[in-house]
């Protein structure tokens, strides 16, 4: 997997998925596609368990590098993005 670059945008594409359930049907889910501004990783992370609310440290499984903190550039959102299974291509979009 290619790493994303701090700073970059890029157009992810994930392709159609198609796979049986546990009787026998199709399950599709269907192909992706996002625009992406690639941010730095934050120290701190706001966490809501459910039973209250605190930042904490940025968990181990996030600073993998799979996982990215991302805006979503067609919707404006900030977001967690993990490029698994993704196709990252290198654009200037503004």
């Amino acid at each position: 997997m290619e790493q994303l670059v701090i700073g970059k945008q890029y157009k992810a594409h994930h392709p159609e998925v198609v796979f049986d359930d546990l009787d026998g049907k199709d399950v599709v889910i269907p192909a992706q596609d996002k625009n992406l501004k690639v941010l730095p990783k934050p120290e701190m992370v706001y966490v809501d368990d459910g039973f209250g609310e605190k930042y904490e440290p940025l968990p181990e499984h996030l600073r993998g590098p799979e996982w990215y903190a991302v805006k979503n550039l067609d919707t404006g959102h900030f977001h967690w993005f993990n490029a698994t299974g993704w196709f990252c291509q290198l654009t200037d979009i503004k």
